[in-house]
């Protein structure tokens, strides 16, 4: 069995005198996927926000492939190659979908921005997870769950190897669920946890 990719031991967090977590360890193995269950106010979204450097633990380590971290942001976790989907999700309306995927690092010619580039890059990024989505769609068009989907293709194209969804089925259909959950597999496939 591969070792941990993520390991986070003994993680506590207190907001005033109240324990949000108390103690947590947790594992996750290249390729893994994971679910955190519990009912609300549990502490799920609190652990997300510690991984992902939203929130600072108390006490706790936290270790990425095999060293020790101390996550203090957003672009912390990110250089790590931590991608987070929380539940508001940030498709912006007026991009489309090949600007999106391409934000920060678009392709350029003679100084100027590609768009024929961009959208053959998005494309590509989209068929790579099986999503088949027009890359010329402005953000405004799409489905909730196309925009989930657009933000695993986004955390992929930036090359992240774990990949957390907050409550990613709350408001999909069936239909919408298992789609979602073939791209979970073929990141699986990918060894991304």
């Amino acid at each position: 069995m591969p070792s941990a990719l993520l390991s986070v031991h003994g993680v506590s967090k207190h907001f005033g005198g109240e324990a949000a977590l108390s103690g947590v360890d947790l594992d996750i193995r290249p390729g893994e996927v994971v679910a955190l269950l519990g009912a609300n106010g549990a502490g799920k979204s609190t652990l997300i926000k510690i991984i992902t450097g939203v929130y600072r633990a108390n006490s706790g380590e936290m270790h990425w492939d095999g060293d020790e971290v101390t996550v203090r942001s957003v672009a912390d976790a990110m250089t790590l190659g931590i991608a987070t989907m929380f539940q508001q999700l940030n498709v912006p309306e007026d991009l489309t979908v090949a600007e999106y995927l391409t934000l920060r690092r678009e392709p350029k010619r003679w100084g100027f921005l590609d768009r024929r580039a961009a959208v053959a890059a998005a494309r590509r990024a989209l068929e790579e997870l099986g999503i088949d989505l027009d890359p010329r769609r402005e953000g405004r068009t799409l489905t909730v769950a196309e925009r989930e989907l657009i933000e695993i293709v986004r955390a992929v194209s930036i090359d992240a190897r774990l990949v957390i969804m907050d409550e990613p089925t709350a408001s999909l259909g069936t239909a919408e669920v298992d789609r979602l959950f073939a791209v979970v597999r073929r990141l699986k496939d990918r060894d991304v946890a």
